[in-house]
């Protein structure tokens, strides 16, 4: 049928066969969670409020 050289090829194809189902599975996982990763910090970040004090033009600090 087959010769042994073959053979080692199928069997190697075949072994590597869930662990390129896998890499494939987390690539495309990859993109749909960094994409909605990307839009929760965007909703962080809209809702932060930076604590840095406004001042008017003529503000002048009390100590140099």
């Amino acid at each position: 049928m087959l010769s042994e050289w073959h053979s080692y090829i199928i069997a190697m194809g075949i072994s590597w066969l869930p662990l390129a189902s896998w890499v494939l599975y987390r690539a495309l996982r990859y993109d749909d969670l960094s994409q909605s990763v990307q839009l929760q910090r965007e909703l962080e970040a809209s809702r932060y409020i930076e604590h840095t004090p406004v001042y008017d033009d003529d503000y002048q600090p009390r100590f140099h």
